[in-house]
């Protein structure tokens, strides 16, 4: 399997599979191979317990952890401010590791 990866000018949704690693530098290289302004990050879990972490690049710091979820529609939404105006959203590059998620269906969306 892989993770669906699903594109546009709004924002970008993954459909994680919980076993292959995301990662915004290679998964969207024709994109932006550099990472993105993000506003926010929203995870939709697919079942009662399902966690993700999301790093800033593989190896990087911990920008967002979701979970353990009390159930399939609990929303975890954390909001990144950029350094002029904060509906600029931050530059970061994305990378959840297969290995810190511990969901098969859930989706996490990243807003531009």
């Amino acid at each position: 399997m892989a993770n669906t990866v699903v594109a546009n000018a709004r924002g970008v949704e993954v459909i994680l599979d919980g076993a292959t690693d995301f990662d915004w530098t290679t998964d969207l290289s024709k994109l932006a191979p550099n990472g993105s302004r993000i506003k926010a990050i929203r995870w939709n879990p697919g079942a009662v317990n399902d966690e993700v972490t999301i790093r800033d690049g593989e190896g990087g710091p911990r920008i967002f952890k979701g979970g353990p979820a009390l159930g399939e529609y609990d929303k975890e939404i954390e909001y990144y401010r950029g350094d002029e105006r904060p509906e600029h959203g931050k530059v970061l590059s994305p990378f959840i590791d297969a290995d810190e998620c511990t969901s098969t269906s859930a989706y996490v969306y990243f807003e531009l």
